[in-house]
């Protein structure tokens, strides 16, 4: 299928594009070493991950970006799969009803992730376990959930609190990247230039 293609050359970028925190990588081992990544931060705030296997690298990079971007990544998922609505109301609708439209049906997301080479499909995965170790974390100390959540949280009048990743997330995210970056305003609608305009505090 022609879909499936295009979901396959997407998550060969997937994992660096939908990185939203710097982090710098210090060597690594083959993908079938057990050895554990060291994941530290210098006096600058930035994010080092060391050592350790292909999987357990982007294990770390998930989890840095999910520590410090978790609400980057809530925003990006939800215009991916046209959830915006749910949590921001009604002025959000066109960009749902577009990425609804125009995007993957969670089908075609899960037949693209599986059809990836071994190298690619790990990642994927490995970077979706650091973003939910992070969660994890979250649940058991919900004073480390990001302000955001709960400032929109009382608005909706609901607890709000991001839901576990999945591959899918990744490459719906990454698909609607390229949707709405690579077309333009006369294509369908801009979430760079919607999303500040239609969320308020």
């Amino acid at each position: 299928m022609k879909k499936n293609k295009i979901l396959t050359t997407l998550a060969a970028c997937s994992i660096i594009l939908s990185t939203m925190a710097p982090a710098f990588f210090v060597g690594c081992s083959s993908s079938e070493s057990e050895d554990k990544a060291s994941i530290s931060r210098d006096d600058k705030e930035v994010w080092f991950i060391k050592g350790g296997s292909f999987d357990e690298v982007f294990k770390g990079m998930g989890y840095a970006v999910a520590t410090d971007r978790l609400w980057q990544l809530e925003l990006h998922r939800r215009a991916g799969r046209g959830t915006m609505a749910e949590v921001f109301g009604p002025s959000l609708l066109t960009i749902d009803i577009y990425a609804r439209t125009t995007g993957y049906s969670d089908t075609e997301l899960q037949t693209g992730f599986d059809q990836l080479d071994k190298d690619s499909h790990n990642a994927v995965q490995a970077y979706v376990d650091g973003i939910n170790q992070r969660i994890e974390e979250i649940k058991a100390d919900p004073s480390q959930l990001p302000f955001e959540f709960a400032t929109y949280g009382k608005q909706i009048g609901a607890a709000f609190f991001p839901k576990p990743w999945t591959p899918g997330d990744v490459l719906a995210v990454m698909a609607a990247l390229q949707s709405f970056r690579c077309r333009g305003p006369s294509h369908g609608p801009n979430p760079d230039r919607r999303l500040t305009a239609g969320i308020t505090c």
